[in-house]
C-alpha cells in the first residue's frame, strides 16, 4: 500500500508541475497560495489533513481562484465594485486568495457556510460571513454579482432546487466548482463501509449525487443555467503505463 500511495504522490507532483509550467494564472495564484495560505491543514472543519491532503487541496484552490479572478476581473471592466458570495466556505480561503489576484478595494466578498465553526474562522481572518443554509439563500433576499459554490453542490440533496433557487441571488455569474468524475454515479459512499471506513457521515465529507461534465449541463439546462465556459483540473496525468491513472 506505501508503494501505491508514493506512487500516487509522484503522479499528482507531475500534474500540478504540467499546471504550474502550462498556465501563468494558475502559476501566480499557486505561488500567492503558499505565501498567504502556508498551512492549510485545517481547512475542513473537525479533521486535520495529511500533508498530501493539504497538496491536493492546495492544488484545488489554486485552480478555483485563478478560475474565479478571471470571472472578477471582467465584470471589474464595467462595473466599480464587484461583490461575491462563497457559498459553503469553510474557511475564507478562496476569499483571501481572489482578493489578492484582483484589485482588493474594489471587491467585496463574503463566505456562507451552515456550520458555526466554519464561520468562526472565516471571522477569525476579517472576512465577512453568513451563518445559513444554503438551501435556503434565496430567503436571505440579498443579490451578489458572482455566487461561487465549490466542492458544495455534490453535497446537496436537491441540487436542481438549489441551482434554480439561485436565480434570485445571482447578478452576473455563477462559477461552480466540482469533483471530475467520466461517468455519472450517486456516491453516498458512507453506505459501503469498506470505501468510507470508520469515519462519522456528515454534510461536509458526504457526496451524494457525482456527474459527468455531459450530465452536469444538463442539469444546468435545466435549472435555467447556461454554461459560458469551463475548465477540468487534472489533479492526475490522464494517463500513463498501464493505465495505472484509474486507481486514483
Amino acid at each position: 500500500m506505501k508503494r501505491v500511495k508514493s506512487l500516487g504522490k509522484w503522479l499528482a507532483i507531475k500534474s500540478l508541475l504540467k499546471a504550474i509550467y502550462s498556465d501563468a494564472s494558475f502559476k501566480k495564484a499557486y505561488r500567492l497560495s503558499l505565501e498567504r495560505l502556508p498551512d492549510l491543514k485545517e481547512h475542513y472543519t473537525g479533521a486535520r489533513l495529511s500533508d498530501f491532503l493539504e497538496y491536493k487541496v492546495r492544488f484545488l484552490l489554486t485552480a478555483q481562484s485563478s478560475f474565479v479572478a478571471d470571472d472578477v476581473a471582467e465584470i471589474l471592466q464595467k462595473k466599480e465594485v464587484c461583490t461575491l458570495l462563497d457559498v459553503g466556505d469553510s474557511d475564507g480561503s478562496l476569499q483571501l486568495m481572489v482578493r489578492d489576484l484582483v484589485n482588493q478595494r474594489r471587491l467585496l466578498t463574503c463566505g456562507l457556510n451552515l456550520q458555526k465553526e466554519a464561520v468562526q474562522r472565516i471571522r477569525k481572518r476579517g472576512l465577512k460571513a453568513i451563518r445559513a443554509d444554503a438551501m435556503k439563500l434565496a430567503s436571505l433576499k440579498r443579490k451578489f454579482d458572482i455566487v461561487t459554490v465549490m466542492e458544495t453542490l455534490e453535497h446537496l440533496p436537491n441540487p436542481i432546487d438549489f441551482l434554480q433557487s439561485l436565480h434570485n441571488v445571482v447578478v452576473e455569474r455563477l462559477v461552480i466548482s466540482v469533483p471530475y468524475v467520466r461517468e455519472s454515479k450517486v456516491a453516498l459512499d458512507y453506505l459501503n463501509p469498506s470505501v468510507f471506513g470508520d469515519r462519522k457521515p456528515t454534510i461536509e465529507n458526504v457526496h451524494i449525487f457525482e456527474f459527468s461534465p455531459s450530465d452536469w449541463e444538463k442539469i444546468f439546462l435545466h435549472s435555467g443555467w447556461r454554461v459560458l465556459r469551463e475548465k477540468i483540473a487534472f489533479q492526475y496525468p490522464q494517463w500513463s503505463l498501464l493505465s495505472i491513472t484509474k486507481y486514483f
